[in-house]
């Protein structure tokens, strides 16, 4: 009688057993808790938040707004006196903006890693301390080596042991199939104001594509318009997309 292979670690065996179709482990899936970003066009497309203890990926070009939605689910789990981490590889971050997002700074562990391969480590080291809901890796503008199968793996292992939100921020899709739920934007339009010889970014449209969501429905969109004002949080009105 044909029997499975032997393998030393317990995860592998179950790791070969969900790979055959049809074999399931005959356990109920757990319901999926999510993390409010208190954006409520955003919560509404993502049906209540972003799911815990999954990798996700909001991926677009720069100046889409990316890093700003990010921020806003930061300030929104500092607020709840959680606390959260976000892995600057793009050593672009600017805590004062943080604070006017209204980010509690004491609850925000910033890492400014120096390579691809530390910033990974440092999310695999954070989610494995369970202290954190939230974790940003920001990749910036940058396209780091291709992490590998591995890689992915532990960190999707790990985000499920910490039940937390694992975001990754690149300009385009870097996780593929390990990411639970993938998000794109795309910047529509940008109002301008201009002060004496200057001009500021007063509001951007933006379009949020859901592209996959393992958790949820797939392929929803939905325009918003982002607004700042200075020394001010931004605030964010539904539009209809054209």
């Amino acid at each position: 009688m044909p029997t499975l292979p032997q393998f030393a670690p317990a995860e592998s065996r179950e790791d070969l057993l969900h790979s055959i179709p049809g074999v399931q482990s005959g356990l109920a899936e757990e319901p999926i808790v999510r993390l409010a970003c208190e954006v409520a066009p955003l919560d509404a497309l993502l049906e209540g938040g972003w799911p815990r203890g999954r990798l996700s990926e909001l991926y677009g070009a720069r100046s889409c707004g990316k890093t700003t939605l990010a921020v806003q689910l930061l300030a929104a789990v500092t607020r709840r006196g959680e606390m959260g981490v976000w892995i600057d590889a793009a050593d672009a971050l600017h805590p004062l903006s943080l604070v006017a997002a209204g980010v509690e700074l004491p609850r925000v562990l910033w890492v400014r890693p120096r390579s691809w391969q530390e910033a990974l480590r440092s999310a695999e080291m954070a989610l494995s301390s369970k202290g954190f809901a939230l974790v940003v890796l920001d990749w910036g503008e940058q396209i780091p080596r291709w992490p590998s199968h591995g890689a992915w793996v532990r960190l999707q292992r790990a985000a499920a042991r910490a039940q937390a939100v694992l975001l990754l921020l690149t300009p385009r899709s870097l996780a593929g199939s390990f990411a639970t739920l993938r998000m794109r934007l795309q910047a529509r339009r940008a109002r301008w104001v201009r002060v004496g010889q200057q001009a500021f970014l007063e509001g951007l449209q933006a379009l949020a594509v859901v592209e996959r969501n393992r958790a949820g429905f797939e392929r929803q969109q939905r325009c918003w318009e982002v607004g700042w004002q200075v020394a001010s949080n931004a605030s964010w009105t539904e539009k209809a997309c054209d």
